[in-house]
């Protein structure tokens, strides 16, 4: 028989609930913060490669403009390559608009 001062079981449990609670809410909001800052080094990394691949077409086509060729020749290749840098742009666009909140970066055509 259990006298009226020493504590029962159902009172320690419900003396830990606002802590336990406590806990979790800084569990979620830990994880939650490093999922951020997981997807912002994410999307820092595809703008690197995006800058790359953008200066490497630059510097490929710097290279073709070949002497003596004519401006006609020279505005053409230019826009073309300026085509191709869009179209590596958007490429990285859609990639970052359509992945979900997962750590990993979508696959690279």
């Amino acid at each position: 028989m259990a006298d009226s001062t020493s504590p029962s079981g159902n009172d320690s449990s419900a003396a830990n609930s606002p802590a336990t609670s406590q806990a979790n809410l800084n569990q979620m909001i830990s994880q939650s913060l490093g999922l951020a800052v997981q997807n912002a080094v994410v999307a820092q990394q595809q703008g690197t490669i995006l800058h790359q691949a953008a200066t490497s077409i630059g510097i490929t086509q710097l290279y073709s403009i070949a002497q003596g060729t004519n401006a006609d020749q020279n505005l053409q290749n230019l826009t073309k390559t300026l085509e191709q840098i869009q179209k590596v742009a958007e490429i990285f666009k859609n990639q970052g608009s359509g992945s979900s909140s997962s750590s990993t970066p979508a696959a690279k055509p």
